[in-house]
């Protein structure tokens, strides 16, 4: 999301007093196969994207929303039941961010599905990952920049 455009709007449309809860956090939680994955993602962000991938920086773009927010408190929660996807799917879900989105991977769309099931069919359970999910809430009032 553009903070930087969404935040002013609720900011204006937002009571005096309001509570902002923001929901993050859809991702594996240190899966087994994340070192694996930063690498990929090392590879492909740049190719897409023309910007070199740097896992800190890009946790840290994640959190920029907290430049809005003037934060009362938050809490981290675990899935208390390992999800099952398979792997198909988990590369499927891939294409609904923006990075890896069908549009920019154009003609490499088939190189890119093939490569991260290669790498996550490692960890599989006969096409299946397994994995914990973390969930993180924040809230807090929106706050003026």
């Amino acid at each position: 999301m553009d903070h930087a455009r969404l935040f002013p709007h609720l900011l204006a449309n937002a009571a005096p007093g309001h509570v902002m809860a923001v929901v993050s956090g859809d991702d594996p939680f240190e899966p087994a196969w994340q070192s694996d994955w930063h690498s990929f993602l090392g590879k492909w962000v740049p190719e897409v994207t023309g910007q070199h991938f740097d896992h800190g920086r890009w946790c840290d773009g994640m959190r920029s929303y907290l430049s809005y927010l003037d934060p009362r408190g938050s809490e981290d929660f675990l899935s208390e039941h390992r999800f099952e996807q398979s792997v198909e799917d988990f590369v499927s879900c891939q294409h609904s961010r923006d990075t890896f989105a069908p549009s920019k991977l154009g003609d490499r769309i088939a190189t890119f599905d093939a490569e991260l099931s290669e790498l996550l069919r490692a960890y599989s359970n006969d096409g299946r990952l397994s994995f914990v999910v973390r969930t993180r809430i924040v809230w807090g009032e929106i706050k003026l920049i």
